[in-house]
């Protein structure tokens, strides 16, 4: 439960549930005192450790000891990946009664371009993960495809949920990124949020700020976020000579108040699931330039995002930008209307889960089969 894009989410459903009425306990892989766990315990929440899971007989034998002692659950909720179906079938044996497996992401095109072990380990992972499995949710119909290789219309236990936000966190934020970087309200402002991990693609955009710096451009990138690839992302933008063009902030808590200040806002991965900084970005009317490989499953606020094709390269994506920094968008009070009335809006997102974890999801597959339609609960 460090700064991450689904931990925060986790975080926003933690401050909207009263622990009176769903108590929600954090199974952390680390011994180590995350981020979150302090408020996590405030707000009434718990947190307990089962040790990082390299050897899944041993996790396994830890995990049921910690449901004994901690339990009895009325749910748990699975958020990782393939090796979900490690949890899901310990909390089978120890008889939890809702289990849900939890897709954040598609990596079709990872595991396709892998070896035959890592191809058969995710097919036979999936195939577990689905078989102990009493409900599925998915960010998106591309996350669903991956790790439950079905889409949900095939399996009455699939269901998509976005990830929604607490979208009056966005309301009223102030910039505070020009002041604190000394950068100039004529300079464009585009920035990066995200972990610096190679799926993110920060290579990339180092390359816009060399483009912009080459092309005489006024533009200063900032990259939010930690990560373990951060120290050579540092390295690149020194030995660039880019250093008074590009900041890296580090991880950060007012994501608001940043994205209130950002002209543009730019994701260059090589895939993603339904990524909440682009949620994020469109609560605050931030136009975004996007990776034709993120899913769609984000685009909220029309107008606001455009993508780029697998093709284009640095001066591609570097022109582009300056052109919807440029281009009249949608105003930050018309997006948030948007993001309010759709199912990203937090308490839509909120009810969905209570419906999964009371079971709903259950009674409607054993509804579905009742009438003679497939289940696919395999």
């Amino acid at each position: 439960m460090n700064r991450g894009g689904i931990e925060t989410w986790l975080m926003d459903v933690a401050r909207a549930l009263d622990p009176a009425d769903v108590e929600l306990t954090f199974l952390e892989h680390t011994p180590e005192e995350c981020h979150f766990d302090a408020e996590i315990r405030r707000l009434g929440h718990r947190v307990v450790v089962c040790p990082s899971p390299h050897s899944p007989v041993g996790y396994a034998v830890r995990l049921r000891r910690i449901l004994r002692k901690e339990g009895p659950f009325d749910a748990i909720h699975s958020f990782v990946s393939t090796f979900s179906a490690v949890p899901l079938s310990v909390a089978r044996a120890a008889g939890v009664p809702v289990r849900v497996a939890h897709s954040q992401t598609d990596r079709r095109s990872v595991i396709a371009a892998a070896g035959p072990a890592r191809r058969a380990y995710a097919r036979a992972a999936s195939a577990v993960l689905v078989r102990a499995m009493t409900a599925g949710v998915a960010c998106s119909e591309e996350a669903s495809l991956f790790l439950f290789r079905r889409p949900p219309s095939s399996d009455p236990r699939i269901r998509v949920v976005p990830n929604g936000i607490d979208i009056t966190r966005f309301r009223g934020a102030t910039g505070v990124l020009r002041t604190e970087l000394g950068v100039p309200e004529g300079t464009l402002l585009v920035g990066h949020v995200g972990r610096f991990v190679p799926v993110k693609n920060h290579p990339l955009l180092v390359d816009l700020a060399r483009v912009w710096v080459e092309r005489g451009d006024d533009v200063h990138l900032v990259l939010v976020g930690d990560g373990p690839d951060r120290p050579a992302i540092a390295s690149r933008v020194t030995r660039a000579g880019l250093d008074r063009r590009v900041t890296l902030t580090g991880a950060r808590d007012d994501i608001p108040e940043v994205m209130a200040d950002l002209d543009v806002l730019v994701l260059p991965s090589h895939y993603e699931g339904a990524p909440i900084t682009l949620v994020e970005a469109q609560a605050t009317g931030v136009p975004c330039v996007v990776s034709a490989a993120v899913s769609t499953a984000s685009d909220v606020v029309p107008g606001l995002l455009e993508r780029m094709g697998p093709d284009a390269d640095a001066e591609d994506w570097a022109r582009r930008v300056l052109e919807v920094a440029a281009r009249p968008g949608p105003s930050r009070e018309a997006a948030q209307q948007a993001m309010a009335a759709s199912p990203w809006a937090l308490p839509e997102v909120l009810a969905s889960l209570r419906e999964v974890w009371s079971g709903a999801t259950q009674a409607r597959g054993r509804h579905t089969a009742s009438t003679g339609e497939p289940t696919g609960g395999g």
